[in-house]
């Protein structure tokens, strides 16, 4: 189902908590319905989004990653990132008419949950790591200003 995007700061602030894998397929959906609807409608578009932005309290994300349009990522945690940094502009749903530039790490490693419900550990570099990053910031509470 399409959700609306949460820009409510005090809710956005709020870390989210660990989710439990199994329980996780409405949020799944929920995210990817969300995600492709403001993909397409969207001015500038949508990479990944967190559960919290669609007011679920839940530690996943989506992002669109290879062939699989929207990748999900339960309890994803940052591992390790590159010293080697980009600095670019990003855009939010949850912060409309804000674009800073905001310097992320180049690549990154990251532990997750799959989709089997398989915790796995991956390698993301470029866009892809930009857009995990910014998702895991708004799973702790963090957005871009």
């Amino acid at each position: 189902m399409i959700k609306d995007i949460v820009t409510d700061t005090s809710i956005l602030s709020i870390p989210t908590k660990p989710s439990t894998p199994a329980d996780m397929t409405q949020v799944i959906v929920d995210l990817a319905d969300t995600a492709y609807w403001y993909a397409h409608t969207s001015e500038n578009g949508c990479a990944g989004l967190a559960a919290n932005q669609i007011g679920y309290d839940e530690s996943v994300i989506v992002i669109k990653y290879q062939s699989e349009l929207w990748f999900p990522m339960i309890n994803p945690v940052l591992l390790s990132r590159s010293a080697s940094r980009k600095t670019m502009r990003e855009g939010c749903l949850s912060r409309p008419g804000r674009s800073p530039k905001i310097s992320r790490s180049k690549s990154i490693k990251v532990a997750y949950t799959n989709s089997h419900l398989k915790r796995v550990t991956g390698r993301f570099t470029g866009f892809t790591a930009r857009v995990i990053q910014h998702e895991l910031e708004h799973l702790n509470g963090v957005y871009i200003t």
